[in-house]
């Protein structure tokens, strides 16, 4: 997704298609990456 100011952000996907990470302008660490864990427990 891109905004008119040219920021934008990427969605990272596992092969079940839940979502596991989003970025930044292609952040790969820091404040501008956010990796999800899935909690497989609650699932069940």
């Amino acid at each position: 997704m891109t905004w008119p100011d040219s920021f934008y952000v990427d969605y990272d996907y596992d092969l079940t298609n839940a979502v596991t990470g989003i970025r930044e302008n292609g952040a790969t660490s820091g404040a501008g990456a956010i990796h999800l864990r899935r909690d497989t427990a609650r699932l069940r």
